[in-house]
């Protein structure tokens, strides 16, 4: 029918046309970015198992317990490691915040950050080794926060 012969009896936004088009079959699959972040804090321990984002980056249990023994073998770096309620003393006590502030003062206090820092990029470099060497696109890093510091395990660009 004609526009000129009056309105189409089609309803708006339907189409008489039956057929179907067909797509074609996907021919790759694409992922996309994933990220995990964990505690790196002495009094969080590590996770015996292997959490289910790290397994969908292609981690198994044999390198988790490596990576795992990585991680602990940084935090060993710390002075406070046999008493980590020390740690929380030192930062927290008696002032609470200005406590940490007064702390940033110390020369005692840089030290111990500096082995801290020491023994995160120590993991870090043995973890993403290991990575690398089993062809998993997965990475970690240490993610420095007011809240404690985090390794974030990922693929795809760096955080």
């Amino acid at each position: 029918k004609s526009v000129e012969d009056g309105p189409s009896p089609t309803p708006i936004g339907q189409s008489t046309d039956k057929t179907v088009p067909t797509l074609p079959p996907a021919t790759s699959v694409v992922s996309a970015p994933a990220q995990y972040k964990m505690s790196l804090e002495l009094l969080e321990p590590i996770a015996e198992t292997i959490p289910d984002e790290l397994v969908a980056m292609g981690i198994d249990q044999r390198q988790w317990a490596k990576i795992r023994a990585d991680i602990e073998a940084g935090k060993t770096q710390n002075p406070c490691y046999n008493c980590p309620w020390c740690e929380v003393c030192y930062w927290c006590v008696p002032g609470a915040c200005l406590q940490t502030c007064l702390c940033l003062l110390n020369p005692c206090s840089w030290y111990i950050i500096s082995r801290i820092k020491a023994g995160q990029a120590q993991a870090m470099k043995a973890i993403n080794e290991d990575l690398e060497r089993a062809g998993l696109p997965a990475r970690c890093k240490v993610k420095d926060s007011v809240c404690g510091d985090k390794a974030v395990f990922y693929t795809g660009p760096e955080p």
